[in-house]
């Protein structure tokens, strides 16, 4: 069984991830299409328009705190373990809260794959 004190830094690790994730979305909708040169003013456009909105800097900055988090957590457990645990948990919450808050498609395959996701990460968790 984990210890209270890692199980809060794997919510916080995947909380933090998820959350960034949900925010680089929204900024980039409210971008609108991005076009992509690889030339230094292409390049530097993009980062500018990066730098303007507070949805894409707010994820940047939950990934920074989740690496920070992730790091802890590294120094704690095995990698072996917690690496499928953290991801699948991470790809699950973010499938479902895309659906909630964006409204993306899910499948019904899509959501029985979620559901053999989430019990697999229950049996690496606790063996």
């Amino acid at each position: 069984m984990l210890a209270p004190k890692i199980f809060l830094l794997l919510a916080a690790s995947v909380l933090t991830t998820v959350s960034a994730q949900l925010f680089l979305k929204k900024g980039v909708a409210s971008l609108g299409q991005l076009y992509f040169s690889f030339s230094f003013s292409g390049i530097m456009s993009i980062i500018f328009r990066i730098l303007q909105s507070g949805w894409l800097m707010a994820g940047l900055t939950l990934f920074g705190i989740s690496f920070l988090v992730w790091i802890l957590i590294l120094s704690k457990l095995q990698l072996n373990m917690i690496y499928p645990v953290i991801v699948s948990l991470n790809y699950c919450l973010i499938a479902l809260a895309s659906w909630f808050l964006f409204r993306e498609y899910l499948s019904f395959v899509q959501i029985l794959g979620i559901t053999v996701i989430i019990f697999g990460t229950f049996l690496v968790l606790f063996k």
